[in-house]
C-alpha cells in the first residue's frame, strides 16, 4: 500500500496543493479523472494508516468537488474510521447515498472499496 501511495503521490506537482498534479497531467485529465486519482490517494492513506492525509486530501476534495457523491462517502468513511459519527446514523445515511452512487455508477470499484471501507 505505501508503495502504491508514493506512486499517486508522484503525480502530485512540486510546491503545489495537495490537489495540484504535474502540469504534463493537468491538462490531460478530465474533471473525473482527477477526481478519482485523489480519492484513491484518500482511500490508500487511509488504509496506511495515514489518517491525517487521508483528512488533508478528504477536505480539499469537499472544497473543490462540493456536492460530489463520492467525497461524501470519502467523508464518512473517514468519520466511520475515527469513531466519530454512531453506526446506525453512517449505515443509513451510507446506503441511500450507495444506492444513488450504485443506479448513476454501477461498474464502479470506487464505490464497493469505499463502501467496504465503512462497512
Amino acid at each position: 500500500m505505501a508503495r502504491s501511495l508514493k506512486k499517486l503521490d508522484a503525480l502530485l506537482a512540486k510546491g503545489g496543493d495537495a490537489l495540484t498534479l504535474t502540469p504534463a497531467l493537468e491538462g490531460r485529465l478530465a474533471a473525473k479523472q482527477k477526481l478519482a486519482i485523489h480519492l484513491n490517494r484518500a482511500l490508500l492513506a487511509m488504509a496506511a494508516g495515514k489518517a491525517e492525509q487521508a483528512r488533508q486530501v478528504a477536505g480539499l476534495l469537499a472544497k473543490a468537488y462540493a456536492g460530489e457523491p463520492l467525497v461524501a462517502l470519502l467523508q464518512a468513511a473517514l468519520l466511520a474510521r475515527e469513531g466519530k459519527v454512531r453506526w446506525p446514523t453512517l449505515v443509513h445515511s451510507c446506503v441511500l447515498l450507495s444506492a444513488e452512487l450504485v443506479v448513476s455508477m454501477p461498474d464502479s470499484r470506487m464505490i464497493h472499496c469505499l463502501a467496504s471501507t465503512i462497512l
